[in-house]
């Protein structure tokens, strides 16, 4: 098998794993490359899998627009920046959106990340493929395309 970022061999990595968390049927190898080191799933599932994966098997068909709205955090300042950061949470990278910036969130799950780019004062928009999302989305009034990256509208 070969790496899709830089082409060069990959290995098996981690063999016959199985999803654990949502219970997604079937067993799957990793595989990583033997130069950038990128892992890769194997089989790939393609891109009807992957929807149904996210749309029957994650577990957001019972969350409320109340949820996710109490869920995104606002920065003001150095103390919520400082907070971010003790609580391990300042890997995300939207969490560093300046005012006027246009932000693309893709797979933007719920959209709390969307409702935190909007709160920095950049403008959000997501793509996800998750089905379940989409009241919430419209009960917020979030800009999310749904569906995947080979039909996006951006």
């Amino acid at each position: 098998m070969n790496c899709k970022i830089c082409g060069c061999s990959a290995s098996p990595f981690i063999r016959d794993i199985f999803d654990n968390r949502h219970g997604y049927p079937g067993r799957f190898d990793i595989y990583q490359c033997s130069s950038c080191g990128f892992c890769q799933t194997y089989p790939e599932p393609t891109g009807a899998e992957l929807d149904r994966l996210y749309t029957d098997y994650y577990p957001r068909k019972g969350l409320d627009t109340s949820q996710v709205k109490a869920s995104a955090i606002s920065i003001s300042g150095f103390k919520d920046r400082l907070a971010i950061w003790l609580n391990g949470t300042n890997n995300s990278c939207h969490l560093y959106a300046k005012p006027g910036m246009r932000v693309l969130d893709y797979g933007c799950g719920t959209g709390v990340s969307l409702l935190e780019i909007q709160n920095l004062g950049a403008e959000a928009f997501g793509i996800e493929v998750d089905e379940n999302v989409k009241t919430i989305a419209e009960d917020l009034s979030l800009m999310i395309h749904f569906g995947r990256l080979d039909d996006l509208p951006y």
